[in-house]
């Protein structure tokens, strides 16, 4: 599951980079505040991804090893 958490971590802050959010701020930093309220590491995988969608097909993150039920999961917040 870290690998997992840990290729995200890496493939979101490409998709993120030079995105900003509403607030002028790095997109990447609204993502992780969400991850950083969260304890458990299939939390903090799904509130990485939560706004995923916006940026790229959801469908890829499987071919990150992402596990079917997270995708289910970031798909509903999507």
């Amino acid at each position: 599951m870290k690998f997992v958490f840990e290729r995200l971590l890496t493939h979101c802050a490409e998709v993120y980079s030079g995105k900003v959010g509403r607030n002028g701020m790095p997109y990447i930093l609204h993502p992780l505040a969400v991850m950083n309220k969260l304890d458990s590491l299939p939390e903090k995988i799904v509130a990485l991804a939560h706004d995923y969608g916006e940026f790229q097909d959801i469908a890829q993150l499987e071919a990150l090893g992402v596990p079917a039920m997270f995708i289910d999961k970031i798909k509903l917040l999507a």
